[in-house]
């Protein structure tokens, strides 16, 4: 392969992942709060919005009115699974400009990380935030690690889940392994068929219904799981012209990212999560996350894809709960453990079990 072919490659392949990565952190897998909570004996969720820059409204849900606050930007698709670990804890689900439920861009010149960046602080100051815990999937991942970079004294604790990588190269080029079973050709060629006649625009819905039928089965461990999936095809910012151009903008933003040096000064504790199947970002990276952060550990889950709570929140959300409580996994190891002090807050507990008491 020459080198022109192969650099085309490798940017085609960063324009799909990063226009997936935008739609995968937002496929419904549960009911939206219909204002029943307190009734059923959930947390009960309310909505609001802030202000960012230029104007933008951003859209925000609030469950529960605990001490310890966790944001999660772009997350507001699984309600009843955060509700599980919601004791004693408020947590802000935002969508960021462009996305979902918030104001919708202009120009494509508003999407990009510093962007996001400034989202994420203008959620804090609009709602009065003091230090928090940040649950990033995907991109919003490696957006919540950069925050964290930026800001060490208003983080409290880091989980990533399938984050984008801490640098361009080498993972940029990652190839998942052929898996002719995941690939209906039949919806492929529903999906060609529509573009070609124009209902990307013409019938963005049902388009987006016909985009998700081949792509979903990447997002999951178990291709069958994905018809299980819905999708936010009603809300006009998920539409795949839509996300198409903010996965563009971002990766534009991001240009040649090395975030290596930065993330070794990192003193936050990080869970980094990565599903076994993910066939997104390559278990290299999430391998390199929990290296780099001093405070990092890595959890693998065998049999998950892209986003390991479709498919096992049975298994992610009390891993999650234990990490925000500042009980280490018993599954996750460091990579660094044996050369480097303890952080601020870092304990062993009786029998060996990792605590973090800060």
């Amino acid at each position: 392969m020459s080198f022109r072919a192969s650099v085309h490659r490798a940017r085609k392949r960063t324009a799909r992942l990063l226009t997936f990565v935008a739609t995968v952190g937002l496929a419904a897998c549960g009911t939206p709060g219909d204002g029943g909570e307190e009734r059923s004996g959930r947390p009960a969720v309310r909505d609001t919005a802030v202000l960012a820059d230029g104007g933008r409204r951003l859209h925000v849900k609030i469950m529960g009115a605990g001490r310890d606050t966790v944001v999660v930007p772009l997350a507001y698709w699984n309600q009843a699974g955060f509700g599980t670990i919601a004791g004693g804890r408020t947590f802000i689900f935002y969508d960021p400009r462009g996305r979902r439920e918030s104001d919708p861009v202009a120009e494509p010149s508003e999407y990009g990380l510093e962007r996001d960046l400034a989202d994420l602080e203008a959620v804090r100051v609009g709602l009065g935030l003091g230090r928090f815990a940040l649950i990033g999937t995907s991109y919003y991942g490696a957006l919540a690690a950069r925050y964290a970079m930026l800001h060490p004294e208003r983080v409290s604790r880091l989980v990533l889940v399938g984050a984008l990588y801490p640098r361009r190269d080498p993972h940029i080029r990652y190839e998942p392994p052929a898996d002719p079973g995941r690939v209906d050709s039949g919806a492929v060629a529903r999906l060609e068929r529509m573009r070609e006649e124009g209902r990307d625009t013409l019938d963005p819905v049902a388009f987006c219904r016909a985009y998700w039928a081949v792509e979903g089965p990447s997002t999951v461990g178990d291709p069958a799981s994905a018809a299980r999936r819905t999708y936010p095809c009603e809300l006009p910012n998920e539409w795949p012209t839509n996300t198409s151009a903010w996965g563009a903008g971002v990766f534009r933003s991001l240009g040649d990212w090395d975030w290596r040096e930065a993330a070794r000064r990192l003193e936050v504790p990080a869970l980094v999560i990565h599903g076994e199947m993910d066939r997104m970002v390559p278990l290299a990276s999430s391998a390199e996350w929990a290296e780099l952060l001093p405070g990092g550990w890595l959890l693998v889950l065998p049999g998950a894809g892209h986003v390991p709570w479709w498919e096992h929140e049975e298994t992610v959300f009390p891993r999650v709960d234990e990490f925000l409580d500042g009980q280490v996994p018993a599954a996750a190891s460091n990579p660094t453990a044996s050369r480097r002090p303890a952080l601020r807050g870092e304990a062993a507990s009786g029998g060996g079990r990792r605590r973090l008491d800060s």
